[in-house]
């Protein structure tokens, strides 16, 4: 993996991740917040406005929606912004330009090219081949879990738990850890043989982010 130095590349790449935003094709596009958060003090985020609705995850399609009529230009992502709300005050704890929470794959001139956190990388095509492989390596778990019906995440953990039998359900149960003020979510279901369950309702891959 290389920075992509070139300002030609990078405007190239740039004016290709407006075009497909503009197109609304947000196939390899998602978002994320580009900095480590705590998430036990993540009530949410607002797109744009400090007064517009809280949102849990970050999300492109609802960026495009929440856009309206303005015209998506370079310019426009790196001058709007994400908003960060916390959940011990309701108050606003950081911001971000757009900019710097998309994340993009784009192949250009016979290479993948990745946008993280506002800079370019190019990824050279037997790495990428070595990390495609390396991941369909990996075995399908065979816990069988219960159908999502639930109004939210956290009903569905204590089911889902209560369906495992001797599993314990810890989302939300922070462990406190390396002093200060760290606070980790170990898992979202533990089970009585030692598997960590992450929890996350897919609706595409921007959705994932935060569990990876």
């Amino acid at each position: 993996i290389k920075d992509v130095r070139s300002k030609a590349a990078i405007d190239d790449l740039n004016n290709a991740l407006v075009e497909r935003l503009k197109a609304a094709d947000l196939e390899h596009i998602w978002m994320a917040p580009p900095d480590i958060l705590e998430w036990a003090d993540v009530k949410g985020f607002r797109y744009l406005q400090k007064r517009s609705p809280d949102v849990s995850d970050l999300d492109a399609s609802e960026l495009l929606a929440a856009a309206g009529n303005a015209e998506i230009t370079l310019d426009w992502l790196k001058a709007s912004q994400i908003i960060l709300i916390s959940a011990r005050s309701d108050d606003e704890t950081d911001r971000w330009p757009v900019y710097k929470c998309l994340y993009a794959e784009i192949e250009a001139g016979g290479a993948m090219h990745v946008l993280n956190a506002g800079k370019w990388y190019q990824v050279a095509q037997d790495f990428t081949e070595v990390i495609n492989g390396d991941f369909a390596s990996i075995p399908n778990s065979e816990i069988e879990l219960p159908d999502y019906a639930h109004e939210s995440e956290t009903l569905y953990n204590v089911a889902a738990a209560g369906h495992l039998n001797g599993s314990h359900c810890m989302d939300a149960d922070v462990i406190i850890h390396g002093g200060g003020k760290s606070r980790i979510e170990f898992c979202d279901i533990l089970t009585l043989d030692k598997k960590l369950l992450h929890i996350k309702r897919y609706s595409g891959s921007q959705q994932m982010s935060h569990l990876f």
